[in-house]
């Protein structure tokens, strides 16, 4: 919290000197408490109160849109409305998890020592660095086959990637249970019955892949009717990359994350240069190969991993 009030203080300070409009000099206030709702959070999700801190955020989601309607309907400038209703939707959201935090789990001042809160966290950086990387495909690709090519998959990309939301929200629920758990057996006992989102999700891309005929020209326009190939490549290359997101997160949680750091950074690798490749002879299909041949990499190195994970238990 500290580390954030100085960096909130520096961010209104730049605000001011640079002289930008005064409601610029908000960011560092609300960069401040949304980290100290994001730090209260923890106690919480330590207590493995899942259903409490879903309650918080809903609650103070609406409480904070109901406050931009009101603000805004009384005539208050749409910037100056938006950056309060979010402090007010942070502040409550903070106050909330508080709250709903058992007392055997709420912080607690008292005396302590300075230590490193990195450590022993460099995999999962270059885990999180890796992933991020793989937003170059699009600039690859048009370098490799030009603006049309990287035009078409971008926007084959765009509706593709909503097709993990679900299982996104799975494996971020999912973690701290597999965290805390003793074994495999009482990991997968604690996850089981939310799988369903998996499944609905690996449907969802089946059925994607054969209406991809109807969705292409209704999503996009009938100007991408021949991005009808890229569609169905990308919605078959989606399931192992649904897969993968909880096989990957899983694996770190239970001690796999120096082998899910050197697998995603060369299963990432792997694509960029692909795209290049691929892109330069196929065009945008050729992307769309290459970010399906990675994410069939990226599963059999995640799947060896959760195995081996598994035997030495």
């Amino acid at each position: 919290m500290v580390l954030a009030g100085v960096i909130a203080v520096i961010a209104s300070l730049v605000v001011t000197v640079l002289n930008l409009p005064p409601d610029y000099v908000c960011i560092g206030f609300i960069f401040f408490l949304t980290t100290l709702a994001q730090l209260t959070q923890v106690p919480l999700r330590a207590a493995a109160r899942s259903d409490r801190v879903a309650t918080a955020v809903v609650v103070s989601r609406l409480v904070g849109f109901l406050g931009l309607l009101i603000l805004t309907f009384s005539g208050m400038p749409s910037t100056t409305a938006l950056w309060v209703s979010l402090s007010v939707n942070a502040i409550v959201e903070a106050s909330m998890y508080v709250v709903l935090t058992p007392r055997e789990f709420r912080y607690r001042f008292q005396t302590f020592r300075v230590v490193n809160p990195w450590k022993g966290s460099m995999h999962f950086g270059v885990y999180s660095i890796a992933t991020s990387l793989q937003s170059l495909d699009v600039p690859i690709l048009s370098a490799a086959a030009g603006p049309v090519a990287a035009g078409a998959y971008a926007a084959v990309n765009r509706w593709t990637q909503p097709l993990g939301i679900a299982v996104g929200g799975f494996t971020s629920a999912s973690a701290p249970f597999v965290a805390r758990a003793t074994s495999f057996a009482e990991a997968w006992s604690s996850i089981r019955r939310a799988t369903w989102m998996l499944g609905v999700a690996l449907a969802s891309c089946v059925v994607a892949f054969f209406l991809a005929q109807l969705l292409v020209p209704f999503l996009l326009g009938s100007q991408y009717q021949d991005a009808v190939g890229v569609f169905q490549v990308m919605a078959i290359g989606t399931i192992p990359a649904l897969l993968n997101q909880p096989l990957a997160v899983f694996s770190q949680m239970r001690g796999g994350d120096k082998g899910v750091g050197v697998v995603t950074a060369l299963g990432i690798a792997f694509r960029l240069l692909a795209t290049f490749g691929l892109g330069a002879a196929l065009g945008a299909i050729g992307g769309a190969l290459a970010f399906a041949l990675s994410q069939v990499i990226l599963l059999i190195g995640f799947s060896v991993i959760l195995v081996r994970l598994v035997r030495l238990e």
